[in-house]
């Protein structure tokens, strides 16, 4: 089968659906949810939808119109593609968005819960370009490298950590600052 699997009613996603000639398409109906664990290479987010499950995506995150991805109280969501292109909304409690490609990413401009960066060696780039995010948990490198260009900035929180692994690199261009707000007893390199 090669082609798009549209859902008007939310999807329950508990099997590893490694195809990349099929997309998975929430579409019509506000409100969807995504439950369950499990993997997908294509999913596009064309209806407003939560996900509440644990869910990776290997290749794309899209939306063919306008669109908001929720991520629900404690879900997760691992990406591993190059640029996720609805809306994001990751604040929920507990909640995390990890960037976990194999090569380079731009990071959606949104408020995280919490964020990790890991790559799968140590000179692969996660991007943060011109947007600036905010994350008002835990922000976290474990491999691979951070780096912050044109202008773009993270507001972290007081109580939350910056934690970067050893062999990870934050990047940081001169017209940007180092990511504000995390105070120094949670910051560790």
């Amino acid at each position: 089968f090669a082609g798009i699997l549209t859902t008007k009613g939310g999807l329950t996603l508990n099997a590893i659906l490694t195809s990349t000639t099929v997309t998975i398409k929430t579409i019509t109906t506000a409100g969807q949810t995504i439950t369950g664990t499990g993997t997908l290479a294509k999913l596009d987010i064309s209806a407003n939808t939560t996900n509440i499950g644990n869910i990776t995506i290997t290749s794309t995150l899209a939306s063919s119109i306008a669109s908001t991805l929720t991520q629900g109280v404690a879900a997760i969501l691992s990406y591993k593609g190059t640029i996720i292109v609805p809306t994001l909304n990751a604040n929920a409690a507990n909640n995390t968005v990890n960037y976990s490609g194999a090569s380079a990413q731009s990071l959606r401009q949104a408020t995280y819960r919490n964020l990790t960066i890991r790559g799968s060696t140590s000179g692969i780039q996660k991007t943060l370009n011109i947007y600036a995010i905010t994350v008002n948990g835990n922000l976290t490198v474990t491999a691979g490298t951070l780096v912050i260009v044109n202008f773009a900035s993270i507001i972290g929180n007081a109580s939350g950590t910056f934690s970067m692994a050893a062999g990870t690199t934050l990047y940081i261009s001169r017209n940007c600052i180092f990511p504000t707000i995390f105070t120094n007893a949670h910051i560790s390199f």
